[in-house]
């Protein structure tokens, strides 16, 4: 094992979340430094929607220049079919352009895009090839850190581990995080309000979505830009 590193903050996980979440700690002084498993980017995920809002922050960041210049498709108002029909889930004609559509972006652009950002920040650092496998506490029983092991970007086979301390660990690990398994942490759900054709009264907790999980999504293309 390597020996004992620290920083003022690990964040867990190099997806959009993690990075974002380094890049704004960065920016405002704050030493972060994110692991990701994952040798790159150039794998399948489950979203490449960025949001009107999302938009607007990048704006805000100064990053909305770039941020247009990556390859897109733009999408308006959203539908799905029920009850024979189409219900619009979304309608973006109601927002203020120019945030009044959903950018459609290759999320390992987005991610390259923004880590390229955050790299500019001498507080932040990104680990590739570095998983976290535990976490870390104290004398107290706090969260200090993570444990993690690397791996060679070629071949996968494991090259080491450590312990990183750090003062605030965060986890964006996903929907199968292993930090909130190690932490003991219990995702809380609860039923569907109200949705069209639902088993439940309209407007109650007891109502439930009726469309199938095959069912197909209707976004009206906008414009698109490579």
């Amino acid at each position: 094992m390597n020996q004992p590193e620290s920083t003022t903050c690990v964040v867990v996980g190099g997806g959009p979340a993690g990075v974002m979440l380094g890049l704004l700690l960065a920016r405002a002084g704050v030493e972060v430094t994110v692991l990701e498993k994952h040798a790159d980017f150039l794998r399948d995920f489950r979203g490449d929607t960025v949001h009107a809002s999302t938009i607007r922050l990048l704006d805000e960041l100064g990053l909305g220049e770039g941020f247009r210049a990556l390859p897109q498709s733009k999408l308006g108002n959203f539908k799905l079919p029920a009850g024979g029909k189409e219900v619009t889930l979304a309608d973006f004609d109601r927002l203020k352009p120019p945030y009044d559509y959903v950018a459609m972006v290759p999320q390992w652009d987005l991610l390259n895009f923004l880590v390229d950002a955050a790299e500019q920040e001498p507080q932040f650092t990104l680990r590739m090839n570095t998983e976290a496998t535990d976490l870390l506490y104290d004398d107290g029983g706090k969260v200090a850190g993570v444990a993690y092991r690397t791996r060679d970007a070629a071949t996968g086979v494991e090259t080491g581990t450590g312990e990183l301390r750090a003062t605030l660990t965060v986890a964006c690990d996903g929907r199968g995080s292993v930090l909130r398994q190690k932490a003991g942490l219990v995702p809380a759900s609860s039923p569907c309000r109200s949705t069209p054709g639902g088993s439940g009264s309209p407007g109650t907790r007891t109502s439930r979505n009726s469309w199938p999980r095959s069912c197909p999504a209707s976004p009206v293309p906008m414009s698109s830009s490579a």
